[in-house]
């Protein structure tokens, strides 16, 4: 098919065929909208066996489809993989060359016509339609119609006009005609003074005379015509909106989506009681592209709305809405009436992010379906907080986060993000962090923001406080200036201060605090508190004033945790992610310090203002899996009729008297009297500052359902956003739970009775792992089905045996596995039991 020619094609139209698109609109939506957006779109059904799509869009201006088809065409979609091919849609084309676009006035009896005539040069069947050719001055009134005006239009009577008629007749006539290959165009305009129509007296021949012998068929006026256009348009004119598309974190005019971890601007747009934000996205230079959706959107709705002068209907709670304020119009959000005995009404700016009340009901108007196909650009995030919210925390949130103020942030998920402000003499610190300092300030204490530098121990933990960051920073750079010309021999003696060099290569204060038999020494830096390894030419004596300076940093030593736990790896590793970020910490008194010999205990908060390491960590951490105990006793032998409850793969399952369907049938009065206090004091108590050690065990929350239960951690994830993988011990399953997700356990519960039995099935052979084909295949065979299971030996708290499937004949489960193709046979090993 020959392409059209850019040139040949009129500026209002904007219709273009799109091939090779991806078979999802979403996709669909984020490679068009990188150029431009459109106004509809229509997609081609699609056979079964192809991946791709093609269709129509309809583009809000020629230039937004030129510049879709250069982006696009000949180009290879990263979705798809195959070059698209992108031109002007030429059925639509057609359609829209033989129309005539005109707009009619009445005045004073002449009828104006204005548009463009356009016209086929071939023709391919025969129909009548209107056309209007050639021009010429006003005749008489009462000999024929009197057309005013001029048009570069040809004469294209099929017959052979007469010397007379073809230069000075000016008329409107039908003509036969109905499709055509080339087309011309020309701008017209018309003014007809309605009279009676009188035929044009036109020499004809005899083989013409059987085609004009019959008048034509009546057709309707242009005044009909546009009367019943403009009817049809009015009844069709409002389409109410039911719901708005809700905004994302992406660029409103690109429409590409900010990439997790990746900094932004925001405008703060409102506050909501729930501590959410409405938010206006900065795009790469600074602009809020939110702006110009919003000035489109009044320019569309005012032109629109114009028509219908008059509210329609009755209004429901977070209706969509039209409201005209401040001499703009805008979309909203109807909340409600303000007060019964007036007529104004509250209301919620989706695109700006406020609240409006005592609106005249008559400023409203229902939304319209056409504006709502762009998403709200004011976006709802959630920012990044330690504690739910109280009234005194979104007191400190409304005046950190002014309304209006451009603030920077980081995009953590797709409604998530953290918020940094400036805070002297930081320029970047988390808005976390600021809160928990309000709040210690409301309770009286001034916390020091500050730097964490080293972390050895929860005991010996080195930060610096902001107050004396300039004068830490100062020491340092003269320090670095003396060792530099300086040659002092070191003290090698045990606890001697010298200057170490370290891996920057720069020299440190260091004591030495042990020294091993190959002349090694063990140092640790006085001023960071970083302890390694080095030699002694590495090491560098000081003059008494530089060895006797004093110390900036405090020494500092978390509340919370015994000196037992001080050291755990566990403890450690969690206190090293402190290190070179900020933090905030309780101050300290550096005669007290000095009194105690030792660093004072103090809590610390991380750079999100968590707390670290703080509370009941002694309490949490003493219920581990020993203490834990089965509702009965097992033995060898022992056969139990039972239900799987879960699968952690075809060997390891989990065992129960019950049938289990959706974790929700708790029929052992035991169970369900501690289900019931976990769900009543679980909420109560207070969250844990840190994870606990692995195989401790906790009430953790179950994601799925909201609900409390018994784990026991196995270990953490090693995701960015670190959680503890637990196991359910009264149900079987396991999942992954965040710290705000996990409360300490009590004595009360942890002294209910298991009733979920650990086992593992005999003869499978696990050397080569499971898929999650296989993982998924055996649990739905599993799932409520009535089952045997022969301990043949039984260890701490597992169970190994045989299980036999009731409800498959009997039959082992081994058996079942692999008549049903879920494992291989070569997978089974033949065991010598009698059941077997």
């Amino acid at each position: 098919m020959t392409a059209t020619p850019d040139e040949d094609v009129p500026e209002d139209f904007s219709t273009i065929f799109f091939t090779e698109l991806p078979d999802n609109v979403d996709a669909i939506e984020r490679v068009i909208k990188q150029v431009a957006c459109w106004k509809s779109f229509a997609l081609l059904p699609k056979p079964f066996n192809q991946r791709t799509r093609s269709g129509t869009f309809v583009m809000h201006s020629k230039q937004d489809a030129l510049a879709v088809m250069k982006r696009f065409h000949g180009a290879r979609l990263e979705c798809t993989g195959q070059p698209s091919t992108v031109r002007w849609d030429s059925r639509a084309l057609n359609r829209h060359k033989t129309e005539l676009i005109a707009s009619a006035r009445q005045k004073e009896g002449v009828t104006r016509f204005e548009g463009v005539a356009r016209f086929g040069s071939r023709v391919t069947d025969n129909r009548s339609s209107l056309v209007a050719v050639s021009s010429a001055p006003e005749l008489a009134p009462n000999s024929r119609p009197v057309v005013k005006g001029s048009s570069p239009l040809p004469n294209l009577s099929r017959s052979a006009p007469s010397p007379s008629a073809a230069s000075d007749v000016p008329f409107i006539a039908p003509l036969q005609h109905h499709r055509y290959e080339e087309f011309t165009s020309a701008p017209i305009v018309l003014e007809v003074r309605m009279s009676q129509v009188v035929t044009p007296v036109t020499p004809v021949t005899s083989a013409q005379s059987a085609t004009i012998s019959s008048p034509p068929t009546p057709k309707p006026t242009m005044k009909q015509i546009l009367a019943a256009r403009k009817a049809k348009a009015k009844a069709e004119l409002l389409q109410p909106l039911d719901r708005f598309l809700s905004g994302s974190t992406q660029n409103p005019i690109t429409g590409k989506r900010f990439a997790i971890r990746e900094d932004v601007s925001l405008c703060i747009r409102h506050i909501f009681p729930d501590s959410s934000t409405a938010v206006w996205f900065a795009d790469e230079a600074g602009r809020y592209p939110a702006e110009e959706v919003i000035a489109r959107l009044s320019d569309e709705m005012q032109a629109f709305y114009a028509l219908t002068p008059a509210p329609l209907g009755e209004w429901v709670q977070s209706q969509p809405v039209a409201v005209f304020a401040h001499d703009f119009w805008c979309r909203a959000m109807w909340l409600s009436d303000c007060d019964a005995n007036t007529s104004g009404c509250s209301l919620y700016l989706v695109d700006f992010g406020g609240e409006l009340h005592n609106i005249p009901r008559s400023d409203c108007r229902r939304l319209d379906k056409r504006f709502g196909h762009d998403p709200v650009v004011a976006v709802i995030m959630n920012f990044n907080l330690p504690d739910r919210p109280d009234a005194d925390t979104l007191a400190d949130l409304a005046s950190l986060l002014s309304i209006e103020s451009t603030v920077q942030g980081r995009i953590t998920s797709h409604d998530c993000a953290d918020i940094f402000l400036d805070s002297l003499p930081y320029q970047r610190v988390s808005l976390g962090l600021l809160l928990v300092q309000r709040r210690l300030e409301r309770e009286g204490t001034m916390a020091c923001l500050g730097v964490c530098l080293a972390a050895n121990s929860a005991h010996d933990v080195y930060v610096v406080d902001g107050t004396k960051q300039e004068a830490f920073e100062a020491f340092q750079a003269d320090f670095e200036v003396e060792m530099a010309t300086s040659d002092l021999p070191p003290d090698l003696d045990l606890y001697a201060i010298n200057a170490a060099l370290f891996t920057d290569g720069r020299f440190y204060r260091c004591t030495t605090t042990a020294i091993d038999r190959d002349g090694k020494f063990t140092v640790q830096l006085v001023d960071f508190g970083n302890i390694f390894t080095t030699t002694a030419d590495q090491l560098r004596g000081l003059t008494e004033e530089l060895a006797t300076a004093d110390l900036l940093p405090d020494i500092i030593r978390v509340s919370g945790v015994p000196l037992a736990k001080a050291e755990d790896p566990a403890v450690v590793e969690e206190l090293k992610t402190l290190c070179d970020k900020l933090c905030l910490y309780e101050p300290i008194d550096a005669e007290e310090q000095e009194e105690d010999g030792a660093p004072r205990e103090c809590r610390v908060w991380d750079e999100h203002g968590r707390a670290v390491l703080t509370g009941n960590f002694e309490s949490v951490c003493r219920f581990r899996t020993a203490g834990l105990r089965y509702k009965e006793d097992y033995h060898m032998g022992q056969k139990l009729a039972v239900f799987v409850s879960y699968a952690m793969s075809p060997e390891f399952i989990f065992l129960t008297k019950r049938c289990v369907t959706d974790m929700t049938v708790v029929s052992d009065p035991s169970l369900m009297e501690l289900q019931v206090g976990l769900q009543k004091r679980c909420p109560e108590m207070p969250e844990l500052a840190c994870f606990p050690l692995e195989g401790t065990v906790v009430c953790a929350r179950y994601a799925e359902d909201g609900c409390w239960y018994r784990g026991l951690i196995l270990d953490f994830t090693k995701t960015e956003h670190k959680q503890a993988n637990v196991f359910f011990i009264d149900f079987g399953n396991e999942d992954p739970v965040p710290l705000a997700d996990l409360r300490g356990m009590t004595q009360e519960f942890f002294d209910y009775p298991m009733t979920v039995l650990q086992a593992q099935v005999a003869g499978l052979d696990h050397s080569a792992g499971y898929t999650d084909a296989e993982i998924a295949g055996v649990w739905d065979i599993l799932k409520n089905c009535r089952c045997t299971f022969t301990i043949r030996f039984f260890e701490k708290f597992l169970a190994v045996g045989t299980l036999m499937l009731d409800d498959w004949g009997p039959s082992p489960l081994e058996e079942v596995l692999v008549r049903l193709h879920v494992l291989p046979a070569q997978r089974v090993i033949i065991q010598n039991f009698d059941d077997h």
